[in-house]
């Protein structure tokens, strides 16, 4: 746990007063030690939303997809090809 604290992934909350013994450590996911990244893909919009680890947006977007235009493998990259063309 230490070793978790001490770079940053996990961060130490106030607790709560035990009743008897030693006092409770309650640790939690620091919200800066990174981001989560979501895609919904879908055939004609691929929502895109971006947050950090205690589940705070960041960013989100839309991005629109054409399902009739896919890499080309015949070295033209630019030459249009459908999804459903078979070769």
């Amino acid at each position: 746990m230490e070793h978790l604290v001490g770079n940053g992934i996990l961060q130490e909350v106030e607790s709560r007063r035990s009743v008897r013994g030693r006092p409770p450590r309650v640790l939690t996911i620091s919200p800066q030690a990174g981001t989560v990244v979501a895609v919904d893909v879908d055939t004609t919009a691929s929502p895109v939303a971006i947050a950090d680890l205690s589940g705070r947006l960041i960013a989100q977007d839309t991005v629109s997809v054409r399902i009739d235009a896919a890499p080309s493998t015949s070295g033209n990259a630019s030459a249009p090809r459908s999804w459903w063309t078979t070769t």
